[in-house]
């Protein structure tokens, strides 16, 4: 079995806030303007107190061991150092870089960077918390931005409801692909079930694919964050539960039929329907598109990951069934955590255990079988619902081990 794209892994890293500021820029200037010799990049969500903190600047001009101030709020200098050795050319204009370290500089606060040549850097912070909600945040809001289904969330991007049609899906059999390094199929799909109920979850790098193994990963790591937080975040409960929700959608309880895939990437050699991937179009065109060809546009097809009964890769059950195991550490309804702990052990049954060589890469250990109600008014302590724990052959959690889908 192939899924019709590769597992892409989506993360999230810090950026730097570039910009371009006049020489003769002083500590009170509030705006920068484009000059003819340097400019210095900062991170832009911050530095933390006690770790490294490494600003840039690029100068057009050999500047060897040039001095710069870091200057508080107020414009009072805190901190003086000197340039690093020259890391090399950034691109044509920019023909020399170097590192202005401030590791030193632990006082929590904002400030900015004046160096010689290049005047005032943008503002940025040390310590406090942005630098991890800051972070959260983006991760959380590109989750909503993401999302499929009914319940969408408005947001920058002005989102509409969405293939709503995947509330009464069509289930097809795996097709023939062209060949080994393509998602092209060759001839019609052939419908083996249906309908089911898929709608929801995320689209998947910024397609509108929908993928199990992918969702329970980031799901995992949702319901781990929200688990080890001091006091989880609202928002990033909201989406955890959402994405938990297609789960639920995609295990087929009564059956035992998982299901891998929603919607189809690309289209057939004969050109008799096309896939996601060859059209651009926003996401809520799908619902009303009739146009020839485009029947698995509207009519997103679902894949499964074997047949009803038949053994799961013991990856994909694995990672499945920890996404819900973790859930239930963090729900707070006995009876929420309860379901989830069971589904997720109804998943692990389905593995196929005579994949040794695979199996023991998703293991998953269900604790707490006793399903302990948690005290009223704490969040988790000694009395758990359903405790779960992950665990690859590394001995860390699978949200870790990150390992690929197996065939």
């Amino acid at each position: 079995m192939r899924t019709f794209r590769r597992v892409i892994s989506i993360t999230l890293a810090a950026g730097l806030a570039v910009t371009a500021v006049t020489a003769a820029a002083g500590p009170s200037s509030g705006n920068s303007s484009v000059v003819a010799d340097g400019l210095v990049r900062v991170n832009q969500l911050g530095y933390g107190a006690d770790g490294p903190k490494w600003a840039y600047l690029m100068s057009k001009s050999a500047s060897p061991e040039a001095s710069f101030e870091v200057l508080d709020r107020w414009g009072r200098r805190v901190f003086s150092g000197r340039a690093g050795r020259d890391a090399g050319e950034w691109n044509a204009a920019f023909q020399h870089v170097y590192r202005l370290d401030l590791s030193t500089l632990k006082k929590p606060g904002r400030y900015r960077i004046k160096a010689s040549g290049a005047g005032l850097s943008p503002s940025f912070e040390i310590g406090g918390d942005r630098l991890a909600t800051g972070a959260r945040d983006k991760a959380v809001q590109f989750f909503a931005e993401q999302r499929d289904g009914a319940n969408v969330v408005p947001g920058p991007l002005g989102r509409q409801p969405s293939h709503l049609t995947d509330r009464a899906a069509q289930v097809y059999d795996w097709p023939t692909f062209a060949g080994p390094d393509t998602d092209q199929s060759v001839g019609a799909l052939r419908r083996i079930g249906g309908p089911v109920d898929v709608e929801g979850g995320w689209y998947d790098a910024g397609d509108y694919l929908k993928f199990t193994h992918i969702a329970a990963y980031s799901e995992s790591l949702l319901w781990a964050s929200a688990r080890d937080a001091r006091r989880p975040d609202s928002q990033l409960l909201k989406e955890a539960r959402h994405g938990l929700d297609w789960l639920d959608k995609m295990w087929d309880e009564r059956t035992k039929t998982l299901y891998i895939q929603v919607g189809v990437g690309t289209g057939n050699v004969e050109e008799t329907f096309v896939g996601d991937h060859d059209i651009w179009r926003l996401p809520e065109a799908d619902d009303l598109d009739t146009a020839p060809g485009h029947q698995f546009l509207k009519n997103c097809p679902v894949f499964r990951a074997a047949a009803p009964g038949q053994p799961i890769s013991p990856n994909l059950a694995g990672r499945t069934a920890a996404a819900f195991a973790l859930a239930a550490q963090v729900e707070t309804s006995p009876a929420k955590a309860r379901r989830h702990l069971e589904t997720g052990a109804d998943l692990r049954s389905g593995t196929d255990h005579r994949c040794d060589a695979v199996g023991h890469l998703a293991a998953v250990r269900l604790l707490s079988r006793e399903r302990v109600a948690r005290r009223p008014g704490t969040r988790r302590g000694r009395a758990r619902v359903g405790g779960a724990e992950t665990q690859g052959s590394t001995g860390r959690p699978l949200a870790e081990v990150g390992v690929p889908l197996g065939r």
